[in-house]
């Protein structure tokens, strides 16, 4: 299933222009997309649920804790 769009020609235009104007620069563009606070956190926060999660496994399956005396 393939749909068609359709571009006018001065936007087709302004596109052209656009990539060789940016071809031309010689510049790349660096776009931080997380910054190193927010996978440092939510790194933090996922070891938290495993762990979270690993232990409520003892809390609902007993057999997992052995014999406590």
């Amino acid at each position: 299933m393939s749909h068609s769009v359709n571009v006018s020609p001065e936007a087709r235009a302004k596109d052209a222009a656009f990539l060789q104007e940016r071809a031309a620069s010689g510049k790349e563009k660096y776009i931080v997309r997380h910054s190193k606070q927010a996978r440092f956190t939510h790194g933090i926060t996922v070891i938290a649920c495993i762990l979270l999660a690993i232990s409520g496994l003892f809390v609902f399956v007993p057999q997992l804790v052995g014999c406590a005396g």
